[in-house]
């Protein structure tokens, strides 16, 4: 049975899963690549959801799952392939909204994962021990750049009609151009679509009584 998500909770679910399967996590280089030759294991990951907190332990070639009143083991190869399937997905799918994958809901009722979004007041997505299990948990967050930019749906912002002038520097200009020829789409649809996806990243919550001042136009 299939079901919809966005694509910030299969990149977190992606994420989780692929270090499961790994068993490290690499250094990262100023350009964001991965440092394959410095690598940390890990040892476990803690996870949050709506009835309590899930632990997933790396013993050797399984996953151990704890959960209060329960515990199961798994192959790690098993979220080996669940990564893989949601990775394919990522890659061809464009879109704010993806499908599952066949046989991913299934395996995540198994795991016991029930909503991909991680169930915290401060947004962090899990946690991580490295090395050894009693090791300090250390929170993250995931942010990607797998797969296409999320060109969300701007049809609906039609009736907007607010004008603004903005000032870019020469390189982001460019950048700009070259992402709205590859994805056929209007220069400041992409504008559009660069906003709506950092907005999406944030705690719009603590704006909300932010009060401004209406104007026609604004000069940056």
């Amino acid at each position: 049975m299939a079901f919809t998500a966005t694509r910030k909770e299969w990149y977190e679910l992606y994420s989780f899963f692929r270090l499961l399967s790994d068993g490290y996590a690499c250094v990262g280089t100023s350009e964001g690549r991965p440092h394959n030759d410095q690598r940390i294991p890990v040892a476990q990951i803690q996870r949050e959801e709506h009835d309590g907190t899930r632990n997933y332990i790396i013993e050797g070639e399984n996953i151990r799952v704890l959960r209060e009143g329960s515990e199961k083991c798994f192959p790690r190869e098993d979220f080996g392939t669940v990564s893989e399937l949601i990775w394919k997905t990522l890659k061809s799918v464009l879109g704010s909204d993806i499908e599952s994958p066949d046989g991913v809901e299934e395996f995540l009722d198994e795991v016991g994962i029930f909503h991909l979004e991680a169930q915290t007041d401060d947004r962090t997505d899990y946690y991580i021990a490295f090395w050894n299990v009693n090791a300090p948990l250390i929170g993250f967050r995931v942010h990607s750049h797998i797969g296409g930019m999320n060109m969300f749906e701007v049809s609906k912002y039609k009736k907007s009609n607010v004008k603004i002038s903005i000032r870019l520097p020469e390189n982001m200009n460019e950048t700009l151009k070259k992402i709205a020829k590859k994805e056929n789409m209007s220069f400041n649809n992409v504008i559009v679509s660069c906003i709506q996806n950092s907005l999406d990243e944030m705690d719009l919550n603590k704006y909300k009584n932010v009060e401004i001042i209406e104007s026609k136009e604004l000069k940056v």
